[in-house]
């Protein structure tokens, strides 16, 4: 796929430049990650990897993007020094704010590039609150979320490689695009996580097989803040999962282009059926 003339990065755009970009309509990819900790090993700012992938996609793709959102919902994770959290509403009110600019100056496909898993539930609430007030859908890629088992376990070598948080992907990724910042050095084995004698994964607990939530942070479940095996992490292997992220994110952003993103004009008439 050859790379469309022109710029891509709206921070490095001028308002005149903006405005004739947006006269052709394109995808305008917000990308959103975090501030917390990924283990001893991995630096706090995992939203760098997510504007690596939003500048490679727009550069394929003739998608522009704007600066990314670098603080998540973190709370799991405040327990770690380094940790710099937005409480949900907050989270809310910045998207509907940014939303709102974007959507005032004819933008009608955004879609958003979430580094962050704690994210995602959020921008759901406001996806589905732009459908119902505005009339306008928006797209969400999960991007760690986006690595099939099958890719998963040619990378690493193992039928089941022990991935998570404080691990992979995101230890790779970060090999890869910020080596200077990363410690190998200080990679320690995690053990499995568990929380009151259980074992544990995520905000849950196993009890005699059955999962429930029970809502640990992070602290709770690891000493050092790690769900999978850290010494996976190299950067071969995250330069391997960028490219298959920004593949992924690429054909995403070519079909949405073509959809109208407009769904009052979907279905007419639908609320006289409801009134019937």
């Amino acid at each position: 796929m050859t790379a469309p003339a022109g710029k891509h990065e709206w921070a490095h755009m001028t308002w005149v430049e903006i405005r004739d970009a947006l006269a052709a309509n394109p995808v305008v990819l917000v990308p959103l990650g975090s501030v917390e900790q990924h283990g001893t090993h991995t630096p706090v700012g995992d939203y760098l990897a997510t504007e690596v992938i939003a500048r490679r996609v727009a550069e394929r793709t003739g998608a522009l993007f704007v600066p990314t959102l670098p603080y998540g919902y973190s709370e799991t994770h405040r327990g770690f020094p380094g940790t710099l959290t937005y409480r949900p509403e907050t989270l809310r009110a910045t998207l509907t704010d940014l939303t709102d600019c974007l959507l005032e100056v004819g933008v009608d496909h955004i879609l958003w590039l979430c580094g962050h898993g704690g994210n995602v539930p959020i921008i759901e609430h406001h996806a589905r609150e732009m459908i119902r007030n505005i009339g306008i859908r928006t797209a969400c890629l999960d991007l760690w979320r986006l690595l099939p088992v099958g890719f998963n376990q040619a990378l690493y070598g193992q039928p089941a490689p022990q991935t998570g948080h404080g691990s992979e992907p995101i230890g790779s990724v970060m090999a890869s695009i910020v080596p200077h910042a990363t410690r190998p050095d200080l990679v320690a084995p995690a053990g499995r996580p568990a929380f009151a004698g259980l074992p544990a994964r995520g905000s849950q607990v196993e009890v005699d097989g059955v999962a429930v939530h029970v809502y640990p942070t992070s602290v709770d479940t690891s000493s050092i803040g790690v769900l999978g095996d850290p010494s996976l992490s190299n950067a071969d292997r995250g330069a391997k999962i960028l490219d298959y992220v920004v593949d992924a994110c690429c054909k995403v952003v070519d079909w949405y282009a073509t959809i109208d993103t407009r769904v009052d004009e979907q279905r007419p008439g639908q609320l006289d059926f409801l009134r019937r």
